[in-house]
């Protein structure tokens, strides 16, 4: 019985050696393998920290009020909606003015200009009052809703604006003087039909 076990140990413990041995390089091969994946996830977490600040800045893009008002002058947005099959953006307001004294106003058509989350830049010359070109208002009417809808064409989806600036010129009546009201609205959300 002794000789057995004593066969049997002897032929039984390179193998369990073996096996010992292979667990081990399979365990290093495994650490290997955590170890590759530390370092990748590591550099992952750094790049995302060297974005933190953009996100940030990208809060703070938080929706202006959507009514303005400045030398009396008031602009309202009440829409912005994006066209996919034109591919166009109509953004709507209304203009009242409140304040007497003024002569005309017109908005500026050079001053039409959308900016996306992601920079880019959209610009356009087109702002419609009931499907026709906006023009200039005179004589100026107080308390009076001026509707207006500007379109810019060959559009990207985007569920927000991260700007939307154009500017007013009011003459006033008392010294014939013109001057630039210029408005800009942050983070306008965009529907999309």
């Amino acid at each position: 019985m002794k000789k057995t076990l004593k066969l049997l140990a002897i032929t039984l413990f390179p193998i369990v050696g073996f096996a010992q041995k292979d667990s081990i390089s399979q365990l290093r091969s495994e650490i290997a393998t955590l170890q590759s994946q530390y370092g990748q996830l590591n550099t992952r977490v750094h790049q995302l920290e060297e974005k933190i600040p953009y996100y940030v800045n990208a809060l703070k893009l938080q929706q202006s009020p959507v009514v303005q008002e400045q030398e009396g002058v008031e602009v309202r947005l009440t829409s912005a909606e994006f066209s996919e099959q034109n591919k166009s953006l109509d953004v709507s307001g209304i203009i009242t003015v409140k304040k007497e004294g003024l002569r005309d106003f017109h908005v500026n058509t050079m001053t039409l200009k959308c900016m996306y989350p992601d920079g880019k830049m959209f610009s356009t010359y087109t702002i419609n009052n009931n499907d026709k070109q906006f023009g200039s208002v005179m004589p100026v009417v107080t308390d009076i809703p001026y509707a207006f809808t500007i379109h810019f064409e060959k559009m990207e989806k985007t569920p927000q604006l991260a700007a939307l600036q154009f500017g007013i010129e009011i003459t006033a009546s008392a010294n014939m003087q013109s001057k630039l009201l210029n408005y800009t609205y942050k983070g306008v959300p965009v529907e999309w039909k």
